[in-house]
């Protein structure tokens, strides 16, 4: 039997993370189940170099931004670990990576029941009647075993990293994983420049099957409105949120780190916004996938 809920999400990185939060702190959890390819919690784990520190203030956390009272704080996880004043007396905002990390472990395993791990989604498909989407239906592998799962909503995280870089005489070979896609590959170069910009992911590459239901601008991109919701045509009624990529829409911070708590709240309210005008599900069915934070 195909398990249904009313949203799913792509990835547990921070900014799912910080959405399952928000969701939890108004009590709208519900019916929302977050997969994510990894065994266990992990973010940017081979940055994790000794004395590597964050370029954003521990304040920017995952829920300070939202609700400077929540019990998910940064400042309240160093309480619990009895760090408080410590850290206080440091000459410094800035969290080290390892300490971060440790943060974002901790918050995850607070909410780890909204969370399958080991479970990779390897592709997304409108379920309905004719041109009329009422769900999408969500495939997904564990185990060496696939499954489908439907829904009525979504949100993406985009995202490559270099894995290996081998120097040879003639040039360099580099092994490129694409993290949206679970894909590695080589390329041969002359050199190998690491820089702070990136290309998104398309929206078009990573969800195939519903590309044609996506408005576009005058350039051709989809477009997102403010609650980070991409606009569909009238007989797609699955909602459909980005969490990154969206730097055409929401401006070049909208990737940072610092932004996932105030627009996971800002999703979180979409959501709860939906099921209050009727939409079917206690979440109103939304697909949310993984952004580049």
């Amino acid at each position: 039997m195909t398990a249904r809920y009313d949203a799913i999400g792509i990835g547990f990185g921070p900014s799912n993370l910080a959405l399952a939060i928000a969701l939890e702190e108004r009590g709208d959890t519900g019916r929302m189940r977050f997969f994510e390819r990894q065994e266990c919690f992990g973010w940017h784990r081979d940055m994790l170099l000794p004395d590597a520190t964050l370029q954003v203030n521990h304040l920017k956390d995952l829920v300070t931004l939202r609700d400077p009272r929540s019990s998910f704080s940064f400042v309240n996880y160093l309480h619990e670990q009895g760090r408080l004043i410590d850290d206080i007396n440091l000459t410094t905002s800035f969290p080290t990576r390892l300490e971060f990390h440790d943060y974002l472990q901790w918050a995850a395993a607070r909410v780890a029941p909204v969370c399958d791990y080991g479970a990779e989604v390897v592709g997304v498909r409108p379920v309905g009647d004719g041109d009329r989407v009422d769900a999408l239906a969500v495939d997904i592998v564990r185990g060496g075993v696939r499954e489908s799962v439907e829904t009525d909503s979504i949100v993406v995280e985009n995202v490559s990293r270099v894995e290996r870089v081998v120097d040879a005489t003639d040039g360099v070979t580099q092994t490129i994983r694409d993290e949206s896609r679970g894909t590695s590959r080589e390329l041969e170069v002359d050199a190998v420049v690491f820089a702070t910009g990136y290309e998104p992911v398309s929206v078009d590459d990573l969800l195939p099957a519903l590309a044609g239901r996506f408005a576009r601008d005058e350039r051709g991109r989809v477009i997102v409105e403010r609650d980070y919701r991409l606009r569909t045509d009238d007989a797609f009624a699955p909602a459909v949120y980005l969490q990154g990529g969206t730097e055409h829409t929401h401006g070049l911070t909208s990737s940072l780190l610092s932004a996932v708590a105030v627009r996971a709240g800002e999703i979180a309210e979409s959501l709860d916004a939906r099921r209050v005008r009727g939409h079917r599900g206690a979440l109103a069915g939304a697909l949310v996938g993984n952004g580049v934070s």
